[in-house]
């Protein structure tokens, strides 16, 4: 009688294999989906911290032309009324208005009364393409202006601060 030899076969079965691979599928789901809430924090994190640095610049710049402010007015320009002053390093009687350029409001913008230039008031460099910085509310009363600074984000307002300013050497007409 002939015997058969059985023979050990080394290897995974399909069983095994299917485990295998559903469990390490799944490992890798949970992995990729980390990989992706921390994207979104990270985004998340650094657009609020860009958003402050902006905020911070857009104040510190507002402040120190308001602090400088001679000679301040309300007047009508363009058919809103502004609060205009003289800025005795540039020379000139200027007031502070929102712009858009190419159909989107970008920056805050120093305007001179009477001439239709403008010179941006924070650098590009500071601001990204989806925040920008704007000016609202502006009021000069009792000697002391106040205005509210609004970081926007895609048009939908994502940081605000209202400042008052009082001018060193104020003079008004």
């Amino acid at each position: 009688m002939m015997q058969k030899q059985q023979h050990a076969i080394s290897g995974f079965t399909l069983t095994e294999m299917l485990v295998t691979l559903l469990l390490l599928s799944m490992t890798l789901l949970c992995i990729g989906g980390g990989v992706v809430v921390a994207k979104n924090s990270y985004d998340t994190i650094s657009r609020k911290s860009e958003a402050q640095l902006l905020l911070s610049t857009t104040i510190l710049s507002v402040t120190e032309e308001l602090r400088n402010a001679t000679n301040i007015q309300e007047r009508t320009v363009e058919h809103n009324t502004v609060i205009s002053f003289f800025q005795q390093q540039r020379g000139y009687q200027m007031y502070f208005r929102n712009t858009t350029s190419s159909g989107k409001k970008d920056n805050i913008y120093i305007a001179p009364v009477g001439n239709s230039g403008q010179l941006p008031l924070i650098n590009e460099k500071v601001s990204s393409d989806s925040l920008y910085p704007q000016i609202e509310n502006m009021t000069y009363e009792n000697g002391i202006f106040s205005c509210t600074i609004s970081i926007f984000y895609y048009e939908e307002p994502f940081l605000t601060q209202v400042i008052n300013v009082r001018p060193l050497n104020e003079t008004n007409t």
